[in-house]
């Protein structure tokens, strides 16, 4: 017998059966969308991934597929994603749609959001990856966008090289942050 903390009597479960327990799976088509989808928030970046890697199974493989779609995950948001193999995380995560919002970058050390865009962009010269700095810029936690990184800030930069879509969206993420402005005689006007 078990006795509670209330003094209350309760019998002592029979012990576990470790080969039935080996044998046990989970069955993500039997679990509901919200379940599985909370329990892939809990999970760590690493962990997410590995996962991914295991699931082999045809039946479960899908549902797994499923539960990464607009994923809203504090890890992920949080995790510091590196140009390291060509942004191989970030390309991960991108591919099965999760859900970042205000996620940081560092390319090639920098991890300021004016150079890591600039270097994001590329030039002429240097390898673009135009797909990901639209990307960062719509969703990322832009810090230090106004910094100056070899003679242009990030904005100009875009404007530059004609990559519309991610001025606007730097455009948008400073009138964000800085909000209205007053003119010279005082009235209230807008920096966009």
């Amino acid at each position: 017998m078990i006795v509670s903390r209330s003094g209350t009597e309760y019998p002592r479960p029979p012990p576990l059966c470790e080969e039935a327990l080996q044998k046990r799976e989970l069955m993500w088509a039997r679990l509901p969308k919200t379940i599985y989808q909370g329990t892939m928030s809990c999970l760590t970046v690493g962990d997410c991934r590995n996962l991914d890697s295991a699931m082999a199974n045809g039946e479960s493989r899908p549902h797994l597929v499923k539960a990464y779609k607009d994923l809203e995950s504090p890890a992920f948001n949080g995790y510091l994603y590196t140009d390291e193999e060509d942004f191989r995380v970030l390309r991960w995560v991108m591919e099965r749609g999760i859900n970042l919002r205000g996620f940081s970058m560092q390319v090639k050390g920098e991890r300021k959001s004016g150079p890591v865009m600039r270097l994001l962009m590329g030039t002429s010269d240097e390898v673009s990856h135009r797909d990901i700095a639209e990307y960062y810029a719509a969703r990322g936690k832009l810090v230090g966008v106004d910094v100056v990184y070899k003679g242009y800030t990030a904005l100009m930069w875009a404007s530059y090289m004609g990559y519309l879509d991610i001025a606007k969206a730097l455009r948008l993420d400073a009138c964000r942050w800085q909000g209205p402005c007053r003119d010279s005689e005082g009235a209230l006007g807008s920096r966009c």
